[in-house]
């Protein structure tokens, strides 16, 4: 038996961790993703390869 007490504001959390519990997968991987580097715009000259 599985008894946990959970904030609401949590909950999503809770369940990817049981979920991935019941079906033996790793543990999910938490954190910031670092902030994508801008890509210059296509120009016509690289387009049109």
């Amino acid at each position: 038996m599985l008894d946990r007490v959970t904030k609401r504001t949590d909950l999503k959390d809770e369940l990817v961790t049981i979920v991935r519990m019941l079906t033996k997968q790793s543990a999910p991987i938490k954190g910031d993703l670092p902030m994508p580097e801008a890509e210059p715009a296509p120009t016509p000259e690289t387009t049109s390869k």
